[in-house]
């Protein structure tokens, strides 16, 4: 041990120390200071390790294996969880997950689709473009309605979307009645989405049921 007596008062002494290590056969050693943030207490749900596709090599399966990437699934989350009354409490989500069948109740060409019909409806009510830019797409305000619709809480919308509850309300106020005059319905989910947690249990369990 060549470190030995040696007081690690720092970081670089202890670096430099195992950067230092060999043996008689040869051995080298590189070593580096990971600056990384690594928050404690962070929780793995059961819906995401039963989500796992683990893909086993031939030879020494047990040790060598693959985990590819699973599109449309929510990433764990890299924060511990705060109390649920805090939608902001939870994970990242990416547009993939906001528009995910299972949460909106179509397709992702059928809501591009709807996307489009309600724009057209939008611009023959005379609404025209804001002078500032608004804060979300019209697409994001559209998903809006088609979540509320399905009964998602409107702070998890807000959360998903990245902007206030309040704007959210007045998003809805227009686009709410915008989607009654297209005659869209969407049936509610049976699950409640409250926060972000919610959301990921809800999504993981779709992609853990087979078929």
């Amino acid at each position: 041990m060549n470190w030995r007596a040696r007081p690690l008062t720092g970081f670089d002494v202890a670096v430099n120390l195992i950067a230092n290590t060999t043996t008689k056969g040869g051995l080298t050693v590189q070593a580096r200071l990971d600056t990384g943030r690594y928050p404690t207490g962070i929780e793995i749900s059961k819906q995401h390790m039963a989500a796992l596709k683990i893909e086993t090599d031939e030879f020494r399966g047990e040790w060598n294996y693959t985990l590819p990437p699973q599109p449309d699934t929510p990433n764990p989350p890299t924060e511990p969880p705060l109390p649920k009354s805090r939608a902001s409490a939870g994970e990242a989500f990416d547009t993939a997950v906001v528009t995910h069948p299972a949460l909106t109740g179509l397709t992702r060409e059928a809501l591009d689709q709807l996307t489009t019909e309600l724009r057209q409806l939008a611009t023959e009510a005379g609404m025209t473009t804001p002078s500032r830019r608004p804060k979300i797409t019209f697409e994001q305000q559209a998903w809006a309605a088609v979540l509320d619709q399905r009964g998602v809480s409107r702070s998890l919308i807000a959360h998903l979307l990245h902007v206030s509850e309040a704007h959210i309300r007045t998003t809805l106020q227009i686009t709410g009645p915008l989607l009654e005059r297209h005659g869209h319905t969407s049936p509610r989910l049976t699950h409640r989405l409250v926060d972000p947690s919610d959301l990921t249990g809800y999504l993981m369990s779709i992609a853990s049921t087979p078929g």
